[in-house]
């Protein structure tokens, strides 16, 4: 892709932490059923194909010991979300339902949905095409829900299988009349089977057959990296201007193509991702309280009990604020930006602030007034996973430039030189 002018706003304040240790051990799932060319034993039992390949080198670039754990697809995702297994590399699409339930990495392929029929059949991969005709499709897998949506109607019956395996020898057999899967899959079968032919891609529909394959993990398992707006453009080779944008407006600015990205201290929210998507975590401190010093408030609802609480608006602060000391306060002072706020506390209008721990940590160095008195208690449902780049849904295209930036710029040590300029510890966080 040609180099992409990537706006990205110059916000107020960062925050960044320690980041933990990951386990030895990491129980990979993938399906019980052979899926070539990415899945299946050899003669010896040993598990061979594109994705065993894919997940030796992630994890040995993770410096993780990776082990294969064979489980029945229909039953996979209930394993990974009950500690059976660790993750799921097995072709398993990014969809939203699923993102219910787990979490994924970022997306390492994606290619078209196909049908499949005899040679010479004359079906077209369309309803029109599919017309009175018996479909055989793979249990629990985004090809089963697209076929009941899309051609349940139109189709004499629709045939569900365990493997892809025995769906591919039904249309060998001519116990079907077609199949449906990923164009990988099918083009390895009808390589080695000359009864049949990809007749063609069905019409995409993202909501059933998601934005790519990316790695399965459970909720809240998040692998955390890092970045900082000159270095990650470098990385990536894109051409960043910095355009501000008032806070408030900085997401409608984002969905509606005034800008492309948004670099700007912004937590990954579910709240926000309901509206945007996010390159993976750049940073992660913690956010604390700030009040005058010797005020003997402590940061909790009892410390704030009938006190004047300041915070900037459309922000995880005003949220956490909100939703945790609304009861307790006598007021909730809503300010546009972070340095009002903190201009009220020096003035004594509010008793104590909230934000971030970086940007209240040079308030309170320029300023004599005032201490931070502690970080509140954690609520990963409102103050997120950490800071990342705030994306436009769908463009994930861009997201992996960012991404691959990020790893890389962490990886290289460019990230570590450039933070010790500003932070005397690790700000990446957990």
């Amino acid at each position: 892709m040609k180099n992409k002018i990537i706006t990205m706003i110059a916000a107020f304040g960062l925050s960044l932490a320690a980041n933990a240790a990951s386990a030895e051990t990491v129980r990979v799932g993938v399906a019980a059923e052979p899926y070539p060319p990415f899945t299946e034993p050899d003669a010896s039992g040993n598990w061979t194909g594109w994705e065993i390949e894919f997940m030796n080198a992630v994890c040995a670039e993770a410096k993780l010991d990776c082990v294969v754990t064979p489980v029945a697809w229909d039953g996979i995702i209930p394993a990974l979300t009950s500690n059976k297994i660790d993750a799921i590399i097995g072709s398993m699409s990014i969809t939203e339902e699923r993102q219910k339930t787990i979490d994924f990495s970022d997306k390492y392929y994606n290619t078209p949905s196909v049908i499949a029929t005899s040679k010479g059949s004359g079906i077209t991969p369309d309803a029109a095409g599919l017309e009175g005709k018996i479909i055989g499709v793979q249990v629990s897998t985004i090809h089963q829900d697209y076929v009941t949506t899309h051609f349940a109607d139109a189709a004499a019956e629709i045939k569900e299988y365990q493997t892809q395996d025995e769906a591919n020898q039904d249309l060998v057999a001519g116990r079907v009349d077609a199949i449906m899967a990923d164009s990988l899959a099918l083009d390895a079968f009808v390589k080695s089977d000359a009864c049949c032919e990809i007749v063609g891609a069905v019409e995409d529909d993202p909501a059933i057959l998601g934005a790519g394959v990316g790695i399965g993990l459970r909720k809240g398992d998040d692998e955390l990296r890092e970045k900082f707006n000159a270095a990650i453009c470098a990385e990536a080779k894109l051409d960043c201007v910095v355009t501000p944008v008032a806070w408030d407006g900085i997401i409608p600015a984002l969905t509606s193509n005034k800008i492309d990205a948004i670099i700007g201290s912004m937590s990954i929210t579910e709240e926000r991702q309901k509206t945007i998507d996010f390159s993976d975590k750049y940073y992660n401190t913690p956010s604390v309280i700030a009040t005058s010093k010797g005020s003997g408030i402590t940061p909790d609802a009892a410390g704030l009990e009938g006190k004047i609480i300041g915070v900037q608006v459309s922000t995880i602060h005003q949220d956490y604020v909100t939703t945790h000391f609304a009861d307790a306060a006598a007021e909730i002072k809503e300010y546009q930006t972070q340095d009002e706020a903190n201009q009220d506390l020096v003035a004594g209008r509010v008793d104590a602030i909230m934000a971030d721990s970086l940007a209240l940590d040079a308030f309170v160095k320029s300023d004599a007034c005032c201490e931070i008195v502690g970080a509140v208690e954690d609520d990963p449902a409102i103050l997120g996973a950490g800071v990342g780049i705030g994306l436009r849904k769908g463009d994930d295209e861009l997201r992996e430039k960012f991404n691959a930036a990020i790893a890389a710029i962490r990886e290289n040590g460019t990230y570590a030189e450039f933070s010790k300029a500003y932070f005397d510890f690790d700000i990446y966080g957990q």
